[in-house]
């Protein structure tokens, strides 16, 4: 199954992206149990022991927490947006399966809301070999997310967001060290089930 549908939006590499902003990202491994939000977001996840790797993103849209264990194939993603869903921190949580350190299915998320009530896309994607960066094209800017834990990259958008059809399109580019694109296209995500 390929998860970019290069068609519909292009492809082909070589050129730059210039990024108008700059997801943040924080690495740590967390003994279990965990407490304050990485607590908050593992309760609703099935590890409970030993050790875990968490990526953490602040980006313009989200915050997100991607949560991965050495033995075993699952991954989880807690998002936020700052504005809460029923009095919970965290407005989507996703859990998905890693084969070979890559996930299976994008894991669309489509609960989350902006201040101005718009629903958030957010979605998981495998970065390329090599890829050092994925950049997501929103509505006025280019948003970069930096590869991290070698897992996949949480990403997210309100632009192209389907939400009446529980599906999403994510222009992206994958990018190198140096900011060149090793592939671009559309990453069109549905909700599973």
């Amino acid at each position: 199954m390929s998860l970019l549908a290069a068609a519909a939006c292009g492809s082909g590499g070589g050129e730059k992206v210039s990024a108008q902003f700059v997801d943040s990202v924080r690495v740590r491994r967390v003994q279990l149990p965990a407490g304050g939000a990485v607590g908050r977001c593992l309760a609703l996840t099935s590890f409970r022991h030993g050790v875990v790797t968490v990526v953490e993103r602040r980006g313009r849209a989200t915050r997100s927490l991607t949560i991965a264990q050495r033995a075993s194939p699952d991954v989880f993603a807690c998002d936020a947006t700052g504005v809460p869903l029923e009095r919970r921190e965290w407005c989507g949580v996703s859990a998905g399966r890693l084969r070979n350190r890559r996930v299976t299915d994008p894991r669309l998320e489509l609960l989350c809301r902006d201040r101005l009530g718009r629903h958030v896309a957010s979605a998981f994607v495998n970065p390329l070999p090599g890829a050092r960066w994925v950049a997501v094209e929103q509505r006025r800017s280019t948003e970069l997310y930096p590869a991290a834990a070698g897992l996949p990259i949480r990403i997210a958008t309100i632009a192209g967001v389907d939400y009446e059809h529980a599906r999403a399109t994510f222009r992206i580019a994958q990018l190198d060290a140096r900011g060149r694109i090793l592939s671009q296209g559309c990453l069109v995500a549905n909700v599973a089930g």
